[in-house]
C-alpha cells in the first residue's frame, strides 16, 4: 500500500513498477471520483481482461462474480464469495501484477473485494499494490496490508526537478516555487507552467495551490474546451461528447496545455479543477445534458446534481437507486443515495424516514460516526420513532457506551424496554436492569429481579423467580441447585424472548 499526499509520486511508482514487470502480465485500475458510488465500479475495470476465464471458477465463486459484475441477473450479492472469487480469478491467471491507483476514490464494494484478495496472497504469484491518498481515519490505513510512505523533497531534490523540467525559471521564481511547494513533486512540474510575472502572493495550502495552478491553464481555453472538460468531470469522454455536440477536436487544446492525455486528465486534481473552477449554472447545465443522455442510477445522479432546490421525484429516483445498490451489497453507495435523496425530499417525514434508512445502511457498512451524524439531522427534524432510538443506541453500543445505549432506549419509550433490558444483560450491568424493572409492570419487573439476581445477587432466588415468572416452573419438590444457575450468554435468548412475550 503505496500512501503519501496527492502529487508526491504515487502514479509514478507504479507506472515504475509496471516498467518492471519482468513477465508479470500487468491489469491497471483506478479509482475516479464520479463512480465512487457505484458499486464494483473498479473490480470490473480491473479484472474485465480475464473475465473470459470466469468459467474456470467453483460455480458458486463464478455466479457471484457475474451477479456483481453485472453479467448475470442473481437475487442479492454475497461478499464473501465475490471476495474469494476476486482472489481465485486472480490467482487462475497468475503470474499478475495488479496496480490500483487512486484507491481512495475506489467505491466500496469493490474496495472490500480487493482487499479481501490482497490478504489472503501467499504463493499464487499474484502482487497486488495499491496507492492512495495519505488520509486520517479510512478504511485503507486499517486495511492490514504493508505499508510505503512517500515523503516529500528535500530542497535540494526540488531544485534538481526544477532545473530538469523548467530550466529557464528566474532564480526568485524557483526559490518561491521551491518553498511553497513544500518538496511536493507534482506541484514543482505544474507551478512552473504559470506566468512568471503573475505568480499569487502569500504563502498558500498545496491543495489550493495547486487548484490555482490548474484553473488558470483551464480559465484560458476555449469555452468548448472548458465545457467538454467539465462534461469529462463528471463523466468519461463518450459521455461527455454525446452530451455537449462536440468533437474531440474541441479537447486538442487541452492536451497542448498538458491538462489532458489520450482522452483522459493528467491526474486526478485536474478533473477536480475543471469541476470546481466552473460557476454554478455552468455544472447545472451539463449535469441536465449529461441525465438526458445516460440512464439509470447514474441520470438519477445527473438530476440531484442538476437540481437547484428540493424535488420529490428525483428523490425517489435516487431512492430506487439506492435499492438496487443494496442488492449488489453495495450499503454505503446505498446510504450515499438515500442521503442525497433526503437532502431533496420536500416533506419533512419522508425526509426524516430516508435520513433514517440512510444512517441504518451507514451503520451497516461500518461507518458509525458518520451514521451518528446522519440520525441527528434526523433528530433535528423531529424524529422520534423506535427505529432511530435503537439505531442510535446500536451506534453507542458499537462505540463501547453499552450505558449510553440503554439509557437511550429506556428513554424512547414502552415498545424498547426490552432491548434495553437485553442490552444491560448482554455487559452484566445490574444498574441497567434496575432501571428497566422501574418501568416494567409487576409480572415483567419480577422477572428482571430475577435476572438481577442471577448477575449479582443470589444465583437461586434468581433462577426461582425467572422460572415462577418466565413458565419454567420446575417439578414440585425440585430444590434450586444455584450452580446450575445458567449465564448471560448462554440463556439470554430463552430468557428474553419470553419477557418479550410477557410485556
Amino acid at each position: 500500500m503505496i500512501r503519501a499526499e496527492p502529487g508526491t509520486g504515487k502514479s509514478a511508482l507504479l507506472d515504475h513498477a509496471a516498467g518492471e514487470r519482468r513477465g508479470l502480465r500487468v491489469l491497471r485500475a483506478g479509482g475516479i471520483e464520479t463512480e465512487c458510488e457505484l458499486p464494483f465500479a473498479t473490480l470490473h475495470q480491473l479484472l474485465r481482461p480475464l473475465l473470459g476465464g470466469l468459467d474456470a471458477l467453483p460455480e458458486p465463486q463464478a455466479q457471484a462474480l457475474r451477479g456483481a459484475l453485472g453479467l448475470a441477473r442473481s437475487e442479492g450479492r454475497d461478499r464473501f464469495l465475490i471476495g474469494l472469487a476476486t482472489l481465485t480469478l486472480l490467482a487462475e491467471h497468475a503470474p499478475l501484477l495488479c496496480l490500483v491507483d487512486d484507491a481512495h476514490w475506489v467505491d466500496r464494494a469493490s474496495l472490500e473485494a480487493l482487499l479481501f484478495a490482497a490478504r489472503r496472497l501467499d504463493a499464487e504469484g499474484v502482487v497486488l499494490i495499491f496507492a492512495t491518498r495519505a488520509m486520517e481515519r479510512d478504511v485503507l490505513a486499517a486495511a492490514g496490508l504493508p505499508q510505503l510512505p512517500l515523503a516529500d523533497l528535500d530542497r535540494q531534490a526540488a531544485l534538481s526537478v526544477l532545473l530538469e523540467h523548467a530550466p529557464g525559471l528566474r532564480d526568485h521564481v524557483r526559490d518561491r516555487i521551491v518553498e511553497e511547494s513544500g518538496g511536493n513533486p507534482l506541484a514543482l512540474i505544474e507551478l512552473p507552467r504559470m506566468d512568471q510575472d503573475s505568480l499569487p502572493a502569500g504563502p498558500l495550502p498545496l491543495p489550493r495551490r495547486l487548484q490555482e495552478a490548474y484553473q488558470e491553464r483551464i480559465t484560458a481555453l476555449p469555452p468548448d474546451t472548458r465545457t467538454l472538460l467539465l462534461a469529462m468531470a463528471a463523466e468519461d469522454l463518450a459521455a461527455a461528447l454525446r452530451a455537449t455536440g462536440l468533437s474531440l477536436a474541441a479537447l486538442a487544446p487541452a492536451e497542448q496545455a498538458g491538462l489532458v492525455e489520450d482522452g483522459a486528465f493528467r491526474h486526478p486534481l485536474v478533473r477536480a479543477a475543471a469541476y470546481q473552477g466552473a460557476s454554478f449554472a455552468e455544472r447545472v447545465a451539463v449535469h441536465r445534458a449529461l441525465a438526458r443522455d445516460t440512464g439509470g442510477h447514474r441520470r438519477a445522479w445527473h438530476l440531484a446534481a442538476a437540481a437547484t432546490g428540493p424535488d420529490e421525484q428525483i428523490a425517489a429516483a435516487l431512492e430506487r437507486t439506492a435499492a438496487q445498490a443494496g442488492q449488489v451489497s453495495g450499503y454505503a453507495e446505498a446510504a450515499a443515495a438515500l442521503e442525497q435523496a433526503a437532502r431533496l425530499t420536500p416533506a419533512t417525514r419522508d425526509r426524516v424516514r430516508r435520513l433514517t434508512a440512510a444512517a441504518t445502511l451507514t451503520a451497516d457498512s461500518g461507518q458509525s460516526d458518520r451514521a451518528a451524524a446522519l440520525i441527528d439531522q434526523a433528530r433535528r427534524l423531529g424524529g422520534a420513532s423506535a427505529e432511530l432510538a435503537r439505531l442510535r443506541a446500536r451506534v453507542e453500543f458499537e462505540h463501547g457506551s453499552p450505558e449510553a445505549a440503554w439509557r437511550l432506549l429506556l428513554d424512547a419509550g414502552p415498545e424498547l424496554l426490552i432491548e434495553a433490558a437485553r442490552v444491560a444483560w448482554s455487559v452484566g450491568d445490574s444498574a441497567g436492569l434496575l432501571a428497566v424493572r422501574e418501568r416494567l409492570d409487576a409480572g415483567p419487573a419480577a422477572l428482571v429481579t430475577g435476572v438481577v439476581e442471577l448477575l449479582s445477587g443470589d444465583p437461586g432466588i434468581g433462577l426461582d423467580l425467572i422460572r415462577r415468572h418466565a413458565g419454567l416452573a420446575p417439578p414440585r419438590g425440585a430444590r434450586t441447585d444455584c450452580r446450575s444457575a445458567p449465564r448471560p450468554s448462554t440463556c439470554s435468548r430463552g430468557i428474553w424472548s419470553r419477557l418479550g412475550t410477557a410485556c
